[in-house]
């Protein structure tokens, strides 16, 4: 007895509403589907359909059946259609991570064609801060990143990258803090306002994020809660263009001009790979189809 072959006989006669087109679908003979079915019954001992009515009709045993059928040859399909992913090539696996201030337009149309294309694939999606996503991909934890770009930054040899967009961080400040101030502002008065640092990890480095030397700071680990205590007026920092504009027409925030730090700073973002890894068949395709929008 072929189990999955006579349960598939039996969601066929199911769906179809009888045994004679029932065998059309699954290109069999009605005798051998009526087969089927009584193997189906003597086997499971359960009465499958009712033999009072003329039309076919399940017993309720039946319908319990049929819809086991169902999810089992559903999950047969996805079994071989998983197994044609293996042995394919194509990942099983794939991690990206992302600098948390991309703009998600820049790449949830792209997941979403990834999910359709490849169903089989776990995707692991990491959301990191600063220049963490790039970090992730040196020590080979990630396979793509889209990260804040310079070519500065270090190991930037190894990698190649596609430029996919543009942004602006504005130093701003709550107003209470300027209310009274003349501007620009001296650093020997600045240093007595936190400065708040926004940082990927317990290790800051002063000159990656452009700090007033001997100030009072506060160092976060996420954009948000950094936007928050600028926000709630406990002190200064460079904030992205599009959070702070509504706050600056408002007049919550101010644009702040302190001696020896950059005012306005504009950076890009990047989709960096290795240069020396063997991409696979989905880092490949992610990486066209950035290249090409």
């Amino acid at each position: 007895m072929n189990l999955v072959e006579d349960l598939r006989m039996l969601v066929a006669v199911a769906e179809a509403g009888g045994v004679r087109e029932g065998a059309k679908r699954v290109f069999k003979t009605q005798p051998a589907v009526s087969q089927a079915l009584k193997r189906l019954e003597n086997e499971l001992n359960i009465e499958i359909y009712d033999r009072n009515y003329y039309r076919f009709c399940l017993t309720i045993q039946g319908r319990a059946i049929l819809k086991r059928a169902e999810r089992l040859l559903s999950e047969e399909h996805r079994f071989k259609s998983f197994a044609v992913h293996v042995n394919s090539g194509t990942e099983l696996n794939f991690h990206l991570a992302f600098q948390s201030t991309v703009d998600k337009k820049l790449y949830i149309d792209i997941f979403k064609e990834a999910q359709i294309l490849f169903p089989d694939t776990t995707f692991h999606i990491h959301q990191e801060e600063v220049t963490r996503a790039s970090s992730l991909l040196i020590d080979g934890k990630v396979d793509l990143v889209i990260n804040q770009w310079s070519p500065l930054m270090a190991n930037s040899r190894e990698l190649e990258t596609i430029k996919l967009d543009q942004f602006e961080l504005v130093n701003v400040c709550h107003r209470r803090l300027v209310e009274n101030e003349d501007q620009p502002i001296s650093s020997s008065r600045a240093v007595n306002w936190h400065q708040i640092v926004l940082t990927g990890d317990a290790n800051h480095s002063d000159e990656l994020f452009d700090v007033l030397e001997g100030n009072r700071r506060w160092y976060c680990n996420t954009q948000t809660m950094k936007n928050n205590l600028i926000v709630q007026g406990m002190g200064w920092g460079k904030l992205h263009k599009e959070f702070v504009t509504p706050l600056l027409k408002s007049g919550e925030l101010k644009e702040v001009n302190i001696e020896g730090i950059k005012n306005r700073v504009v950076g890009e973002y990047h989709l960096i790979r290795r240069k020396k890894n063997h991409p696979g068949p989905i880092a490949e395709w992610f990486w066209k189809q950035f290249s090409d929008r």
